[in-house]
């Protein structure tokens, strides 16, 4: 008898639990992915199986008190084993960027006015932030949180609303040896009159990816980020084409003649409105900050008709 009844009590509270979270995540309507359920299901399972256990009586929760115990200790260990097993021997974000005192004040500035608590009933804020600043903050906040060289993070904003965070969690293995534990995560993400609505969101911790989209019906084309001449060269023989990021005209010529005319050449040229020119370099110089230590975009000029 008992068993029906648990199964209908969990198969109730894990509907509950659904409807719920669809009501929450709102219109669009959508159902909650594996992700966004793992937390009830356990929920559930762990309220219907403390019942049961109530109800079996005094000898039967004896019985059960090992191989709770046992669940007890060897969680942490095969948490640690699933970590170590996900865990990268190169960190995906290598360096922060350089938190000066300058930039707490200006960020510090920036913020002050914006506290939600502050705004009465009806007022409305606007925050403007790019994804430096974002980094910048990270930068500042992880080594409170984390530790001093514990963790490094990267904010990357793209078209189309597309959003994603990539973090690297560094620990020491037994063997003394540093691992990586290597986040990304990614959606896309409106705001909408002050509430957030998260779609398409995508996970890789590590080694493991999650995939919400629907697979494609063709293979897609492969293109790489090449910026050089050797690198442009092994995309035309080797990739579908090249994409060339923060590159110039002149540059996009020389790399179109490398890869020929019958490849892929997707090249991203930022483009600055502004007719002042000290305004236009002192804006360009805070947006290009990280790339211009970058070896890479030091060399960017190595091509011949640069």
């Amino acid at each position: 008898m008992r068993d029906p009844v648990a199964a209908t009590a969990g198969a109730g509270s894990l509907l509950l639990a659904v409807v719920v979270l669809v009501l929450e995540i709102g219109p669009p309507w959508q159902w909650p992915g594996p992700s966004d359920l793992l937390l009830p299901a356990v929920g559930c399972v762990l309220g219907v199986g403390a019942t049961l256990m109530v109800l079996a009586g005094r000898g039967a929760r004896r019985r059960l008190l090992l191989p709770l115990g046992a669940t007890l200790l060897a969680a942490p260990i095969l948490a640690g084993l699933v970590l170590l097993g996900t865990a990268e021997r190169e960190p995906l974000v290598r360096d922060s960027p350089a938190m000066t005192s300058e930039e707490k004040r200006r960020l510090y500035d920036l913020l002050r006015d914006q506290n939600p608590k502050t705004l009465e009933a009806g007022d409305t804020r606007s925050l403007s932030l790019d994804s430096r600043d974002i980094d910048l903050l990270l930068a500042w906040g992880l080594p409170v949180v984390l530790g001093e060289g514990r963790g490094t993070a990267r904010v990357d904003l793209m078209a189309s609303r597309q959003a994603r965070m990539s973090l690297t969690l560094r620990f020491a293995t037994p063997t003394g040896r540093a691992r990586y534990l290597n986040i990304v995560a990614g959606a896309r993400v409106q705001i909408d009159r002050g509430r957030v609505s998260v779609a398409d969101p995508t996970l890789r911790l590590g080694r493991l990816a999650s995939y919400a989209a629907p697979r494609p019906a063709e293979t897609p084309k492969t293109v790489i980020a090449a910026l050089g001449p050797g690198m442009l060269a092994l995309a035309g023989s080797h990739t579908d084409g090249a994409h060339p990021y923060l590159v110039t005209p002149a540059h996009t010529r020389e790399a179109r003649r490398i890869l020929g005319s019958d490849k892929l050449l997707c090249p991203e040229q930022t483009v600055l409105a502004e007719t002042d020119p000290a305004r236009a370099r002192r804006i360009g110089r805070a947006r290009l900050g990280r790339y211009l230590e970058m070896t890479n975009y030091r060399r960017l000029c190595m091509l011949p008709r640069c």
